[in-house]
């Protein structure tokens, strides 16, 4: 095979991979917004209990939104350990394709926390702490 031969497939691969990447990126905000548009809803709901005088059910919307808020969370890691092969995979190809380091790589190589996983966690443990706590009725 071709050095020509050869550059040209790493390039296709490389383009491939970013194309993969760049949907895992958006998954990962797609199951963001879901959050924060269930939430919405279920806080809409929890405060309709509310003025109709239905305390024994306010807990239920803090509850669902806390079990949809730890799937989002489980659903965000997989989806992040999937991104970080594409990573991974990119940084490859990019030793291979270049000299230096690329994008890739260099988010391969940046060990972070995930600022959403720990939003995901954070909420799914407030809300339902909030569902337990929440009063019965006026007081």
């Amino acid at each position: 095979m071709s050095e020509d031969t050869k550059i040209q497939r790493l390039t296709l691969l490389y383009t491939e991979n970013a194309k993969v990447a760049a949907i895992f990126w958006e998954w990962r905000n797609k199951i963001l917004t879901q959050l924060f548009a269930v939430v919405a809803g279920l806080t809409a709901l929890d405060g309709w209990f509310y003025q109709r005088n239905l305390y024994r059910f306010l807990p239920i919307p803090l509850l669902l939104g806390s079990v949809f808020s730890f799937v989002a969370f489980f659903l965000d890691y997989a989806n992040g350990r999937a991104l970080g092969d594409c990573l991974r995979l990119g940084g490859q190809l990019e030793s291979q394709l270049h000299e230096r380091a690329g994008v890739f790589k260099l988010l391969a190589e940046n060990k972070f926390v995930s600022h959403t996983r720990i939003f995901y966690l954070v909420l799914a443990c407030g809300l339902l702490i909030f569902a337990f706590l929440v009063p019965k009725g006026p007081a």
